[in-house]
């Protein structure tokens, strides 16, 4: 097999891993992903925006590895795992830019001084929000936590 010659400079663990198939490699995706988040999240209630920051985009990419590999699993069946990753991930979303958007505020009081006020007023209410969107966190977060990754492939 002329093709396959690449193959001989492919190391023993990454050749074992071509051959278990797609289906393995996806389940294995999935649950190194999973587990990250898993490990990123489990102080989310006291973590810091950069903290969150980073479970968001480890719940995106878990999203987005089951979103891909979907096709191998009966119908259905991730149905569940991804809505309460969309939910964690909206809640996640929202607490992000709330952070962005207090940067760019903090710029547009410092930029234009007679929107100082405005812009406080509006930071204020922010922090409101973000306090109320942190104490929300808590049921997505403990819903997508309980949950496994679905084993069951094609």
């Amino acid at each position: 097999m002329r093709g396959a010659r690449w193959r001989g400079s492919v190391a023993q663990a990454e050749r074992e891993a071509l051959d278990a198939g797609f289906e393995t490699f996806a389940a294995k995706v999935l649950e190194r992903r999973h587990r990250k988040l898993l490990k990123r999240g489990k102080r989310l209630d006291t973590a810091t925006p950069p903290e969150r920051h980073k479970v968001r985009i480890a719940a995106k990419k878990v999203r987005y590895s089951a979103e891909f590999f979907q096709s191998l699993y009966p119908a259905g069946q991730l149905r569940p795992y991804l809505k309460a990753l969309n939910v964690l991930q909206d809640v996640l979303g929202r607490l992000n830019d709330a952070v962005v958007a207090d940067v760019l505020l903090r710029r547009i009081a410092q930029m234009r001084s007679d929107q100082a006020q405005n812009a406080g007023f509006i930071e204020g209410y922010l922090a409101a929000r973000v306090q109320k969107e942190v104490r929300k966190l808590g049921k997505p977060w403990r819903q997508f936590a309980s949950l496994n990754v679905p084993k069951t492939a094609r």
